[in-house]
């Protein structure tokens, strides 16, 4: 009879003859996501800041107000050559001397003709009949017709909010159907929940 050794595992506890497992490798982190969160996070700050701070001011600029037409008038200066401080001795002659300088010279355009007011055109808008529509479709009907300022209230006077608008019913409106008023006009649609 031949003695078979009984089945080793090739890794296992090395207090019962079998071998510690091997060490694993450590694995490498990824820097590369960090690389990119500091590089966006960097931008951020920096739009942040320059938020805060605003842009430089710009130098020599000149700013027309164009709804007062006034031009700004500009001076020339009289003369551009340094003085000095230090006494001299020297005495100029008759032939040496010059004239004195002309008076500074300032320049003004004339104003500009004043232009008309301008009057803004109010685009108007024809109120559709909403009432006896599901209020959803009263709401798509008011926005097909340009009205997009829409209010909307329960109509019983429990002050319940219009959750789920296919569930309710319009009964009433602000605006008066086929009456031709302001885009910009809100509308209150009134409406009840169906069979209230």
């Amino acid at each position: 009879m031949s003695h078979v050794p009984p089945p080793q595992q090739p890794y296992g506890h090395p207090q019962f003859g079998h071998p510690a497992q091997p060490p694993q490798p450590a694995q490498k982190r990824k820097k590369w996501p960090w690389i990119v969160a500091a590089i966006a996070g960097g931008f951020l700050f920096l739009s942040i800041l320059g938020t805060i701070v605003g842009p430089p001011p710009s130098k020599n600029v000149a700013v027309i107000d164009t709804a007062t037409s006034e031009v700004p008038t500009t001076t020339v200066p009289t003369s551009t050559v340094p003085t000095s401080t230090a006494p001299t001795t020297t005495v100029p002659t008759p032939e040496q001397s010059t004239p004195p300088p002309p008076p500074a010279v300032t320049t003004s355009a004339p104003p500009a003709p004043a232009a008309a007011p301008v009057v803004p055109v109010v685009k108007t808008c024809t109120v559709p009949a909403v009432v006896g529509m599901v209020h959803q479709s009263a709401q798509d009907t008011m926005q097909a017709a340009g009205l997009f300022l829409l209010r909307e209230e329960d109509a019983t006077g429990q002050g319940r909010m219009l959750v789920y608008d296919r569930n309710w019913k319009t009964t009433a409106q602000s605006a008066a159907a086929g009456s031709v008023i302001d885009c910009g006009t809100t509308i209150t649609l009134s409406a009840k929940k169906i069979g209230e």
